[in-house]
């Protein structure tokens, strides 16, 4: 009877992780279609459920891209990155006067936002304060730090 009952706890909580590991709902056909048409050059897309958005996982000329869109299956954002010397001077000069200064940039990205707004995201790291991610808008202006 115990041999049993590991069995099924066993086989139970297999199929729990099989089911987190998945996507919880299938990508809406409208939300591939307007996917389709933003992106006809983009390769090795993969979708993800987000709860309260639909994001695809892409690369395009050369760069990986991350394009979020509503239940619904209006665009949201793409965030695309970009090499360091990408970013614009008066973002990198603001870069380099801020208190994360001397923190190691590791990675950049540019935000388009369906509002027509662009921000760049910049991530930085030190050994012994971890991670942040620094947002900037387009004139330089630090907006917020994760």
């Amino acid at each position: 009877m115990k041999q049993l009952n590991l069995w099924v706890l066993l086989l139970g909580l297999n199929l729990i992780s099989m089911l987190c590991l998945g996507q919880a709902r299938p990508t809406p056909s409208e939300i591939i279609s307007n996917f389709n048409k933003m992106f006809p050059d983009a390769s090795d897309v993969q979708w993800k459920d987000k709860i309260n958005n639909f994001a695809a996982f892409f690369n395009i000329r050369g760069a990986r891209c991350e394009a979020k869109f509503a239940p619904a299956g209006s665009w949201i954002s793409t965030e695309e990155a970009i090499q360091w010397d990408s970013l614009p001077p008066i973002v990198a000069d603001s870069l380099k006067a801020c208190k994360y200064a001397d923190w190691k940039g590791t990675s950049a990205y540019i935000l388009r936002l369906s509002d027509g707004m662009t921000q760049y995201h910049v991530v930085v790291t030190k050994s012994d304060l971890g991670r942040k991610i620094l947002f900037f808008n387009p004139n330089g202006q630090l907006l917020a730090d994760h």
